[in-house]
């Protein structure tokens, strides 16, 4: 695991990315699957009070969060 600087062509700005071997990604994958799990339920609960339109606007916001967390770890745990 490195971090290493690339290049971005349409931008012309550099940008940090952090290489991982193989065998580093799944190790990391084994470790996040249970707070994804946690993450997806609790994105459910927050998705079933929302589309009732009876949602406060903290539990709007713990919606939102959750949707862009759960985001985030899908998209890491499907590499």
């Amino acid at each position: 695991m490195k971090w290493e600087r690339e290049f971005v062509d349409m931008t012309g700005y550099r940008t940090q990315v952090l290489r991982l071997e193989q065998s580093e990604l799944a190790v990391l994958q084994k470790v996040l699957l249970p707070h994804l799990k946690k993450t997806r339920a609790k994105y459910e609960k927050y998705r079933a009070i929302h589309d009732s339109g009876e949602a406060t606007e903290k539990e709007d916001d713990m919606f939102f969060e959750a949707m862009d967390e759960l985001s985030v770890l899908e998209s890491f745990c499907k590499q």
